[in-house]
């Protein structure tokens, strides 16, 4: 889940690193050539080898909250996180062997939801907090080990830098309540839209923002045409199923 249930609404992150590459070991990827991101030195900071922006600082937040980063999200939403997660994944109506992208992972629970709603599926989560994806990987290794039918990898990676992504290579992304952390907004939407195939779906899990369609709107200037919209607890939380047309 992203970081904007722990920072709150009115903190932003800015995602700024351009590097990835680490599976759930902590190796480098060895990912076949339609998801494989690039190695990043260990050495890099938590935000990777860019520039830090005026916000990143709030990495190191995210960095010290990693350890009960779950459980603090399970609170705030009186458990309810796991099933808007469930059901967000349950409208991209994967095939077999669907190849998903999560962008913002974090700790990488929309893994979970998606072991629990399809299996036989590679999945590949995305992060720009080492952090974060430390707890990510473990739980990979537990996927692995409970869904070994499927490919299950995170890499530190931005979303707006999908350079090692293969054109029209992937069956679906998603994103959850981790829109207005990206960097560059548009940037994003665009490489999602690359990396899709013609009819992938993309999956937007977030916070309803009143009398707002900028994330409809934001989808369309990418390409990606929503179809649906669920609103879920009382119309608090949306989740937009987008298409590449």
């Amino acid at each position: 889940m992203a970081r904007r249930l722990v920072a709150g609404p009115s903190q932003r992150i800015h995602r700024t690193a351009n590097d990835c590459g680490r599976d759930h070991r902590g190796q480098p990827c060895r990912q076949s050539p339609a998801m494989s991101p690039s190695a990043a030195p260990d050495s890099l900071p938590v935000g990777g080898n860019a520039a830090w922006s005026r916000s990143m600082p709030l990495q190191l937040v995210y960095t010290e909250v990693a350890p009960i980063y779950d459980k603090v999200n399970f609170m705030m939403t009186g458990g309810q996180d796991a099933g808007w997660r469930r059901q967000a994944v349950g409208m991209l109506e994967l095939g077999t062997s669907a190849k998903v992208l999560d962008i913002a992972t974090g700790t990488g629970a929309v893994a979970t939801a998606l072991a629990a709603e399809r299996p036989g599926v590679s999945f590949l989560g995305i992060d720009i907090n080492n952090r974060m994806l430390e707890y990510a990987r473990q739980r990979m290794k537990r996927l692995t080990f409970l869904r070994p039918e499927s490919s299950w990898r995170v890499a530190h990676c931005a979303a707006e830098r999908l350079h090692d992504i293969a054109n029209q290579s992937l069956d679906a992304a998603t994103i959850a309540f981790a829109m207005d952390d990206l960097d560059d907004t548009s940037a994003a939407l665009n490489e999602v839209h690359r990396v899709l195939r013609s009819g992938g779906r993309f999956v937007v899990l977030e916070f309803a923002v009143r009398g707002g369609n900028r994330t409809i709107e934001r989808c369309a200037a990418a390409g990606l045409t929503v179809r649906r919209t669920r609103s879920l607890a009382a119309g608090l939380v949306r989740i937009h199923l987008c298409v590449k047309a």
